[in-house]
């Protein structure tokens, strides 16, 4: 008698590894993002060391060390205290570099 796997049915083994290699992924990401951020660039500091940049920038930035969407960066620079200033219109994060 032969078996015959039913198609389209997982087992939860299965999704939950993927669950948890995906939380482990993100886990990377955020990461290697503060880490970056944190070695880097401070939310304070003289004027300067003062620097605007773009999210746009920023990703480009660290994309060498790994890719991040745009409204997960925010949230991490949010978090980790830095300011947005509008200039002529266009959002920037102000960076005190501490290189």
């Amino acid at each position: 008698m032969t078996h015959k796997r039913i198609t389209g049915f997982t087992s939860s083994q299965n999704q939950d590894d993927k669950e948890e290699l995906q939380k482990q992924e993100e886990q990377k990401r955020k990461t290697a993002i503060a880490d970056f951020i944190k070695r880097n660039y401070a939310p304070f500091g003289p004027t300067s060391k003062k620097v605007y940049k773009t999210t746009a920038e920023l990703q480009y930035d660290l994309q060498n060390i790994i890719d991040v969407p745009a409204n997960e960066l925010a949230v991490q620079l949010t978090d980790a205290r830095f300011t947005i200033e509008f200039i002529c219109g266009q959002p920037y994060w102000v960076l005190f570099e501490k290189i």
